[in-house]
């Protein structure tokens, strides 16, 4: 009896133990479980980079072994490079026309001695033209590369060299090949040679690029072949695809989902290859809520045009709101080596690295964040955090930005008043001024938060209706949001909400500004801006000229009055070349001398190049085009030493119009100081110059055997 009750008692020890255990068990399943950070998974690289429907390849294999050849070099997938071509070896026996695509596996294969001996293996099972074809890139595998361009077959194996090793000497062989008067029947080949490459451009960004910057740095007569090359490019895809992806930005922004994925695959028939496209894409899905999508397309966007920090910023973007901490970071930093400009890059990179639990790195790219943006968007939670970690920062008593954004108009006004009545200008020439409202007016969110950001200064004006430093800067802040509502590029990719709301924000910019003149004339940026509504609102020459007479009457030497202006009058907008140009050289003519204004004709120059001659370098040997625009560069640069941006375009327009000496002195006081603005890569400002100096050697080579 005594054991049964002792069994008994602790039957009961251990079902109450186990109960006790399950209950325990049920309560923490209900506590809430801190997230894990994700590891990205693996793209698959052919995914992300064959993705264009049925391009061309070289001739041989259904779409999707074409797309595997087309996209080769940038995917590297060599573990299916037998498969593939074993499918396509089939395929030989019904098409004679396989040199090029034999050549691209002779290619692959060179210096893969597995491979090579995997493919002799497949050799004793084939027959007939499969035999030959695998016999044929065999062959191949064990020839040198090619090194003469004779035929159009010769040109389709040397794209095959690029498209199996990505070098891209082989494409600029074949652009030269566009230009050469010693090859065998050379018009046949030059021809040859412009249809390879306006064909393979849609589904290959780069090669379009380097249409475009080989066509800037050629010289005659190749120039004029190359620049017909690129104007086929743009005519047959290029300037649709543009024109159709700016009105996908504006629809997307007016949040018309459907319509804007609608013209963004129109935009992807007519250039596949496109990474703006892809970026849209991704900006969409995002906005969409599906992020595996976006993730894709940025993906796609980045091995397209790997070279542009904004592909990688998006990419760190997306892999942060997908907790994957790891590969945000790394997208992150890329995006700041390769030069991302918005500093909203360092408060994304310290979010991850605080995601990530290492705080060390997150306090710094915190602490950088704020010395670049002290009052961004995001700046009051990162000082919360920093002060968390025992590392406040104090806010500069003394900055515009601290004043506005505590309230303190006082001081903000007579800081403002103070620059405004010294006059001064910096070593660029550009007015003090001018610099204040800039640093004061930038919303350095971009398009994101606007309406927050113009609330700073919507309460300023309307706390302070009797300043006119208040609605200045609301003005100007007006302006900004209504170009937002109307997006880039022209008339023709504006949404009809977009021109609404353009119109609104534009009209109350007008009264904010009217105001700010009738509380003080001596200010001349807001006649300045005024100008800018009278632009966007279609108003006429009057009202634009009234404004024009204000802005000169407060500062005679204030240059954004002049640029304003001469905007109003480019043929695109509400003037003539005639009238563009007569305005530009009077107001050079008769400025004070310490002004940069004479700086307006280069502006006029600029705009004909770029917009009415389509970046056609020719324009600048075009009789007195680059005589003007020398002594102008000249004076300014000389008078104003710290004038960066315009030392950078004398640069370049010297080697455009040939003049490489000037080139070259220019160079060499820009040394480092190279702007993207002006050249857009790095890659293109180094061929500018390494170009100047072979043909000066060349011209003094010819000098002395003269």
């Amino acid at each position: 009896m005594k054991a049964r009750n002792l069994l008994i008692a602790s039957v009961c020890i251990v079902v109450i133990g186990l109960a006790v255990w399950k209950i325990a068990t049920l309560l923490r399943s209900r506590e809430p479980e801190s997230p894990k950070p994700l590891e990205a998974a693996a793209p698959d690289p052919v995914l992300v980079a064959a993705y264009a429907d049925d391009p061309p390849a070289l001739g041989l294999g259904d779409a999707r072994d074409r797309k595997w050849i087309e996209y080769f070099y940038r995917h590297r997938a060599l573990k299916d490079t037998l498969q593939v071509m074993l499918r396509i070896a089939k395929l030989a026996e019904t098409n004679s026309d396989m040199a090029a695509t034999a050549w691209f596996f002779g290619t692959v294969l060179r210096g893969e001695t597995n491979l090579i001996n995997a493919v002799r293996a497949e050799l004793a099972h084939a027959t007939g033209h499969a035999r030959a074809f695998i016999e044929k890139v065999l062959a191949n595998a064990a020839a040198q590369p090619m090194t003469r361009i004779t035929s159009g077959t010769d040109l389709q194996c040397v794209w095959a060299e690029y498209l199996a090793t990505g070098d891209f000497e082989r494409v600029e062989r074949v652009f030269s090949t566009v230009c050469d008067p010693h090859a065998p029947a050379p018009a046949e080949v030059s021809a040859a040679a412009r249809e390879l490459l306006v064909k393979v451009a849609r589904y290959h960004a780069e090669v379009y690029t380097c249409a475009d910057d080989l066509a800037l740095v050629a010289e005659e007569p190749c120039e004029a072949k190359l620049q017909a090359v690129v104007e086929q490019m743009r005519e047959e895809f290029g300037r649709k695809a543009s024109d159709l992806l700016t009105l996908a930005g504006n629809l997307r922004r007016q949040r018309s989902f459907e319509d804007t994925r609608r013209v963004i695959q129109t935009a992807l028939k007519l250039f596949p290859d496109s990474a703006r496209a892809q970026a849209e894409l991704a900006a969409l899905a995002e906005e969409e809520g599906n992020l595996d999508e976006a993730l894709l397309a940025a993906r796609r966007a980045a091995a397209i045009f790997p070279g542009n920090p904004e592909n990688h910023y998006r990419l760190g973007r997306l892999h942060f709101l997908r907790r994957e901490h790891k590969s945000a970071i790394a997208s992150y930093e890329t995006a700041i080596k390769l030069g991302y400009s918005f500093n909203s890059v360092w408060h994304a990179l310290g979010r991850a690295y605080q995601e990530s639990g290492n705080h060390k790195d997150a306090i710094r790219c915190f602490k950088q964040y704020l010395a670049l943006e002290p009052h961004g968007p995001n700046a009051p939670l990162v000082k919360e955090y920093l002060a968390s970690m025992n590392q406040p920062v104090e806010d500069d008593p003394t900055d515009l930005k601290t004043m506005l954004v505590r309230g303190e108009y006082d001081a903000l006004e007579n800081r403002l008043r103070e620059i405004l009545r010294s006059g001064r200008r910096n070593p660029a020439g550009q007015s003090e001024i001018y610099l204040a409202y800039g640093y004061l007016c930038r919303n350095p969110t971009g398009t994101f938060g606007f309406e927050q950001f113009l609330d700073r200064f919507r309460r300023w004006a309307e706390a302070r209706p009797d300043s006119h430093f208040a609605h200045a800067a609301y003005g100007t802040v007006l302006i900004d949001h209504a170009w937002h509502a109307r997006g880039s590029g022209w008339g023709t990719t504006v949404t009809p909400e977009g021109w609404k709301l353009f119109e609104e924000r534009l009209q109350k910019a007008r009264a904010a500004l009217e105001r700010a003149y009738e509380l003080d004339p001596s200010d001349p940026l807001p006649p300045a801006w005024l100008i800018t509504v009278a632009r966007g609102l279609g108003l006429d020459r009057d009202e634009m000229e009234k404004q024009f007479a204000r802005g000169v009457a407060a500062d005679p030497a204030e240059y954004t009055v002049y640029s304003s202006k001469l905007t109003y009058l480019m043929p695109k907008w509400h003037g003539s070349e005639r009238e563009m140009f007569e305005f530009a050289r009077k107001a050079a003519a008769e400025s004070p001398t310490n002004s940069i204004v004479p700086a307006v004709i280069l502006d006029a120059h600029w705009e004909m190049f770029t917009v009415m001659y389509s970046k056609d370098k020719r324009y600048f040997r075009r009789p007195g085009v680059w005589e003007e625009m020398k002594q102008v560069f000249a004076t300014v640069c000389d008078r104003f030493p710290g004038a960066h941006k315009l030392r950078n375009r004398f640069a370049l327009a010297a080697f455009y119009a040939g003049d490489y000496a000037t080139a070259a002195r220019q160079l060499d006081l820009i040394g480092e100081q190279w702007l993207s603005e002006v050249w857009g890569e790095r890659s293109f400002f180094d061929r500018v110059r390494a170009e100047t100096q072979k043909r000066l050697k060349r011209q003094a080579a010819l000098h002395s055997s003269n």
